[in-house]
Protein backbone atom coordinates (compact mmCIF):
# COMPACT_ATOMS: atom_id res chain seq x y z
CA UNK A 1 0.00 0.00 0.00
CA UNK A 2 1.15 3.52 -0.80
CA UNK A 3 1.24 5.89 2.15
CA UNK A 4 0.24 9.55 1.87
CA UNK A 5 3.78 10.57 2.88
CA UNK A 6 5.26 8.47 0.06
CA UNK A 7 2.83 9.93 -2.46
CA UNK A 8 3.65 13.49 -1.35
CA UNK A 9 7.36 12.77 -1.63
CA UNK A 10 6.93 11.53 -5.22
CA UNK A 11 4.80 14.55 -6.14
CA UNK A 12 7.36 16.92 -4.62
CA UNK A 13 10.03 15.42 -6.88
CA UNK A 14 7.83 16.01 -9.92
CA UNK A 15 7.26 19.66 -9.10
CA UNK A 16 10.58 21.43 -8.52
CA UNK A 17 8.96 24.49 -6.94
CA UNK A 18 6.14 23.05 -4.81
CA UNK A 19 5.66 26.26 -2.77
CA UNK A 20 5.64 28.65 -5.72
CA UNK A 21 3.49 30.82 -6.28
CA UNK A 22 3.80 31.64 -2.59
CA UNK A 23 7.56 31.25 -2.25
CA UNK A 24 9.32 31.56 -5.59
CA UNK A 25 13.10 31.32 -5.25
CA UNK A 26 13.58 31.57 -9.02
CA UNK A 27 12.46 35.22 -9.16
CA UNK A 28 14.97 37.85 -10.20
CA UNK A 29 13.87 40.49 -7.71
CA UNK A 30 15.91 43.22 -9.41
CA UNK A 31 14.28 42.50 -12.80
CA UNK A 32 10.87 42.24 -11.18
CA UNK A 33 11.25 45.62 -9.47
CA UNK A 34 12.56 47.16 -12.71
CA UNK A 35 9.56 45.81 -14.64
CA UNK A 36 6.98 46.93 -12.09
CA UNK A 37 8.42 50.44 -11.88
CA UNK A 38 8.65 50.75 -15.67
CA UNK A 39 5.15 49.43 -16.39
CA UNK A 40 3.59 51.70 -13.77
CA UNK A 41 4.95 54.75 -15.67
CA UNK A 42 3.62 53.77 -19.11
CA UNK A 43 0.91 55.70 -20.94
CA UNK A 44 -1.48 52.97 -22.06
CA UNK A 45 -3.80 55.40 -23.86
CA UNK A 46 -1.91 55.31 -27.16
CA UNK A 47 -1.89 53.15 -30.30
CA UNK A 48 -1.49 49.46 -29.47
CA UNK A 49 1.81 48.99 -31.33
CA UNK A 50 3.39 51.74 -29.19
CA UNK A 51 1.90 50.35 -25.96
CA UNK A 52 3.08 46.84 -26.82
CA UNK A 53 6.63 48.06 -27.55
CA UNK A 54 6.64 49.76 -24.15
CA UNK A 55 5.30 46.61 -22.43
CA UNK A 56 8.16 44.61 -23.95
CA UNK A 57 10.73 47.15 -22.78
CA UNK A 58 9.17 47.32 -19.30
CA UNK A 59 9.35 43.53 -19.09
CA UNK A 60 13.04 43.70 -19.99
CA UNK A 61 12.55 42.24 -23.47
CA UNK A 62 13.82 43.26 -26.88
CA UNK A 63 11.39 43.72 -29.74
CA UNK A 64 12.42 41.08 -32.27
CA UNK A 65 11.13 38.01 -34.09
CA UNK A 66 11.20 35.80 -30.97
CA UNK A 67 9.03 38.23 -29.00
CA UNK A 68 6.41 38.93 -31.71
CA UNK A 69 3.79 36.98 -29.76
CA UNK A 70 4.50 38.67 -26.42
CA UNK A 71 1.52 40.66 -25.15
CA UNK A 72 0.03 40.22 -28.61
CA UNK A 73 -2.51 37.49 -27.95
CA UNK A 74 -4.83 36.36 -25.14
CA UNK A 75 -2.33 33.92 -23.66
CA UNK A 76 1.24 35.31 -23.55
CA UNK A 77 0.45 38.09 -21.08
CA UNK A 78 2.65 37.37 -18.03
CA UNK A 79 5.98 39.16 -17.66
CA UNK A 80 8.15 36.57 -15.94
CA UNK A 81 11.39 37.85 -14.38
CA UNK A 82 13.58 34.88 -13.51
CA UNK A 83 16.96 34.28 -11.94
CA UNK A 84 19.80 33.51 -14.37
CA UNK A 85 20.07 29.99 -12.96
CA UNK A 86 16.49 29.26 -14.05
CA UNK A 87 16.37 30.69 -17.59
CA UNK A 88 17.10 27.35 -19.25
CA UNK A 89 14.73 25.21 -17.19
CA UNK A 90 12.37 23.06 -19.22
CA UNK A 91 8.89 21.73 -18.55
CA UNK A 92 10.24 18.20 -18.16
CA UNK A 93 10.44 18.61 -14.36
CA UNK A 94 7.60 21.05 -13.72
CA UNK A 95 4.96 19.34 -15.88
CA UNK A 96 2.77 22.40 -16.45
CA UNK A 97 -0.50 21.07 -17.85
CA UNK A 98 -1.24 22.04 -21.43
CA UNK A 99 2.39 22.86 -22.24
CA UNK A 100 4.83 21.03 -24.50
CA UNK A 101 6.69 18.40 -22.44
CA UNK A 102 10.02 20.21 -22.99
CA UNK A 103 9.08 23.87 -23.67
CA UNK A 104 12.72 24.89 -24.25
CA UNK A 105 12.63 28.68 -23.94
CA UNK A 106 16.15 29.27 -22.60
CA UNK A 107 17.81 30.32 -25.88
CA UNK A 108 14.94 32.74 -26.59
CA UNK A 109 15.10 34.17 -23.07
CA UNK A 110 18.86 34.70 -23.36
CA UNK A 111 18.56 36.37 -26.76
CA UNK A 112 15.45 38.42 -25.95
CA UNK A 113 16.34 39.73 -22.48
CA UNK A 114 17.72 43.25 -22.10
CA UNK A 115 20.66 43.35 -19.67
CA UNK A 116 19.78 46.84 -18.36
CA UNK A 117 16.68 45.33 -16.70
CA UNK A 118 18.91 43.53 -14.18
CA UNK A 119 20.42 40.09 -13.65
CA UNK A 120 18.59 37.04 -14.94
CA UNK A 121 16.15 36.94 -17.81
CA UNK A 122 12.61 37.84 -18.81
CA UNK A 123 9.96 36.17 -20.90
CA UNK A 124 6.28 36.58 -21.69
CA UNK A 125 4.87 33.34 -20.42
CA UNK A 126 1.47 31.73 -20.83
CA UNK A 127 -1.03 32.58 -18.15
CA UNK A 128 -2.77 29.20 -18.44
CA UNK A 129 -3.35 27.46 -15.10
CA UNK A 130 -2.45 30.59 -13.09
CA UNK A 131 -0.88 30.44 -10.55
CA UNK A 132 0.36 26.97 -11.54
CA UNK A 133 1.66 28.25 -14.86
CA UNK A 134 4.95 28.40 -16.76
CA UNK A 135 6.39 31.37 -14.84
CA UNK A 136 5.65 29.89 -11.43
CA UNK A 137 6.22 26.19 -12.09
CA UNK A 138 8.79 25.94 -14.90
CA UNK A 139 10.91 28.90 -13.84
CA UNK A 140 10.05 29.03 -10.11
CA UNK A 141 9.40 32.78 -10.39
CA UNK A 142 6.52 35.08 -9.61
CA UNK A 143 5.28 37.31 -12.40
CA UNK A 144 6.49 40.89 -12.50
CA UNK A 145 3.20 41.91 -14.10
CA UNK A 146 0.27 40.57 -16.06
CA UNK A 147 -1.68 42.26 -18.86
CA UNK A 148 -5.42 41.81 -18.33
CA UNK A 149 -8.03 42.85 -20.89
CA UNK A 150 -11.18 43.79 -19.02
CA UNK A 151 -14.08 41.77 -20.36
CA UNK A 152 -16.59 43.64 -22.46
CA UNK A 153 -14.43 46.74 -22.78
CA UNK A 154 -11.24 48.06 -24.35
CA UNK A 155 -9.62 48.67 -20.96
CA UNK A 156 -6.25 47.05 -20.34
CA UNK A 157 -5.13 46.63 -16.74
CA UNK A 158 -1.64 45.76 -15.53
CA UNK A 159 -1.54 43.87 -12.24
CA UNK A 160 1.15 42.25 -10.13
CA UNK A 161 1.19 38.63 -8.97
CA UNK A 162 -1.11 39.47 -6.06
CA UNK A 163 -3.63 41.28 -8.27
CA UNK A 164 -2.60 44.79 -7.22
CA UNK A 165 -3.27 47.35 -9.94
CA UNK A 166 -0.06 48.81 -11.36
CA UNK A 167 -1.51 50.68 -14.35
CA UNK A 168 -4.48 50.81 -16.69
CA UNK A 169 -5.66 52.51 -19.85
CA UNK A 170 -7.42 52.10 -23.18
CA UNK A 171 -4.98 51.38 -25.98
CA UNK A 172 -6.19 52.48 -29.40
CA UNK A 173 -7.62 49.31 -30.89
CA UNK A 174 -5.92 49.41 -34.30
CA UNK A 175 -3.64 46.41 -34.36
CA UNK A 176 -4.57 45.33 -30.83
CA UNK A 177 -4.44 41.61 -30.09
CA UNK A 178 -7.24 39.10 -30.15
CA UNK A 179 -8.13 39.30 -26.48
CA UNK A 180 -10.04 36.08 -25.97
CA UNK A 181 -13.18 37.95 -24.92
Amino acid sequence: AVTMAALCAVLALQRPFPDCPWDCPGTSVDRQQYARAAVSRLDLNRPWDQVRADLLAACGLRRDRSTEHCFNDWNHVDCCAMAASNTHRTNEDSLVEGMHPVNMLGPHIAAGSRPEAGPGGSWCTCHLQTPFDVCHKQFGASTAFKLVWCEGSTVAAIVDDSGNLLNYGEPVAEGSPERGL
